[in-house]
């Protein structure tokens, strides 16, 4: 089975990350600005990782479009600068 990836905000970063993750054993969702929030909700649910990749002002309004989807073996990852991983797991109400 392969592992499944969401990556929400699929800018510079996010499209590098991808890009590499798409050439291995892996299915990824990329989320952008005009994907709804009920399909990133559906992929959420059934993601083995999330990565956030989206700006650090756009932080806290991603988390909580995420808060209550996530799986309770899905690992959530952030490649923001500047913001806690406590921040994040308040924000998104995930710990892992």
């Amino acid at each position: 089975m392969k592992t499944q990836v969401t990556i929400i905000g699929y800018g510079t970063m996010g499209k590098a990350i991808g890009n590499v993750l798409k050439r291995g054993s892996v299915n990824v969702f990329a989320a952008g600005r005009r994907t709804s929030d009920a399909r990133v909700a559906q992929q959420v649910r059934k993601s083995d990782f999330v990565i956030l990749s989206v700006k650090p002002q756009d932080s806290k309004e991603a988390a909580q479009k995420l808060k209550g989807h996530f799986g309770k073996n899905t690992i959530l990852v952030s490649i923001m600068a500047g913001v806690p991983l406590k921040k994040l797991a308040h924000m998104s109400g995930h710990k892992k």
